[in-house]
């Protein structure tokens, strides 16, 4: 059974919106409270650093995120990646070299590898049911 909605268009004309439940369903299950941009970023970057295997600096993450997902669907800013790289150092998951005062690396602690290992299976389920979801509003829209 699907849910209605009314959507104001112009301000004027009013047209009514389908959802179907399964889609509601799996939009719910795909977005829970705990994997928010934010906390998706905060695990890809401890990833990226921890494959990495060396020192990472802070423009490197942005530049792989760029490369690697589409800029028009999600581009993390400057001003989102320092602080939270500044949070991760302030929870020990990640610690600071500076080789110059422009340059910051960031280096994955113990305590990081370790966090990292434990939440891939969480980030990998994560992950695949979006996928699946995306695929099948994909393959509905045609």
């Amino acid at each position: 059974m699907a849910e209605s909605k009314l959507n104001l268009i112009r301000g004027y004309k009013r047209k009514e919106i389908t959802i179907p439940k399964e889609y509601k369903n799996e939009y719910k299950r795909m977005f829970p409270s705990k994997m928010s941009s934010t906390n998706f970023l905060s695990m890809y970057t401890l990833y990226y650093i921890y494959k990495a295997g060396q020192p990472v600096y802070g423009k490197e993450i942005l530049n792989e995120i760029e490369n690697t997902f589409d800029s028009n669907v999600w581009k993390p800013s400057h001003g989102t990646l320092y602080p939270l790289l500044r949070k991760l150092v302030k929870e020990k998951l990640l610690e600071v070299y500076t080789e110059t005062k422009l340059k910051k690396y960031y280096i994955i602690t113990e305590l990081g590898k370790e966090t990292i290992k434990n939440e891939i299976p969480e980030l990998r389920e994560i992950i695949l049911s979006s996928s699946k979801f995306f695929n099948k509003v994909y393959k509905d829209l045609k």
